[in-house]
């Protein structure tokens, strides 16, 4: 049986998310260094890459991702969060894969939208 304060905790969570991949953000944005972010971000690409083809497509990402339950909400990526993620594929390698490379990458620059998206909210 849920708290008032676990059921606000859950509450503020879902509001917090505004694309797919930030019940992935709120635990990443907790990292201690670069270097744990890095390690973080291999350890989650690994985890997506479940065929262990070193790579990941936009069917691959989708498909993992739905197995993921990090949130109450499933996280269903659309092509649209795709291209937006890849910055309208270049950050894909050839092919319009993702590499660990490129995986790591997209993350950081999602990361800092993440960040700056909770500190406009923190001081609207």
């Amino acid at each position: 049986e849920e708290t008032r304060y676990e059921e606000g905790i859950i509450a503020r969570q879902r509001s917090e998310i505004v694309h797919c991949l930030d019940p992935i953000m709120q635990i990443l944005v907790l990292f201690t260094s670069p270097e744990d972010l890095r390690n973080q971000i291999a350890e989650l690409f690994e985890v997506l890459d479940v065929y262990d083809a070193g790579s990941l497509s936009f069917d691959d990402l989708r498909s993992s991702l739905l197995h993921l339950h990090l949130s109450h909400n499933a996280m269903v990526l659309r092509w649209e969060d795709f291209l937006r993620f890849t910055n309208d594929g270049v950050l894909c390698a050839n092919g319009g894969v993702l590499g660990p490379n490129e995986f790591e990458n997209a993350m950081v620059r999602e990361l800092r939208d993440f960040v700056e998206r909770r500190l406009a909210s923190a001081m609207a």
